[in-house]
């Protein structure tokens, strides 16, 4: 039931993303912590990551500032890399070693996705 009700919260949301993209509105900015939106975007494949033979890594660092921005696109922004990555990975071995990172340098929040050899896992 639990998986039910995420999936069906998740194409509440897409269909709410399609319909915002068709009539753009202004950015709805608040406070936002990335680890979060990140761990949401990881939520949401986390299925689909495991079928494909994805495993992932998140590194999130906890020095993070909040910042100023909207939630629903930054997902969005990190839910398309994320399945990017996927799907590069799936083709050129069929399987992959994710790494997503967050860290703070230089005062700046830097987020990366890796393709990591499956030795660095272990």
């Amino acid at each position: 039931m639990k998986i039910i009700v995420r999936e069906t919260k998740r194409c509440r949301d897409i269909v709410k993303g399609l319909l915002d993209f068709a009539r753009p509105m202004p950015a709805r900015k608040t406070n936002v912590d990335f680890n979060s939106v990140i761990g949401q975007a990881l939520q949401i494949v986390d299925n689909q990551l495991s079928c494909r033979r994805i495993i992932v890594q998140a590194e999130l660092s906890t020095q993070l500032p909040p910042v100023k921005a909207d939630a629903s696109q930054l997902q969005e922004v990190f839910l398309n890399i994320i399945i990017n990555a996927e799907t590069e990975m799936r083709l050129a071995r069929g399987r992959g070693n994710l790494l997503v990172k967050t860290e703070t340098i230089d005062n700046t929040i830097q987020i990366s996705c890796k393709d990591i050899p499956l030795s660095w896992l272990w």
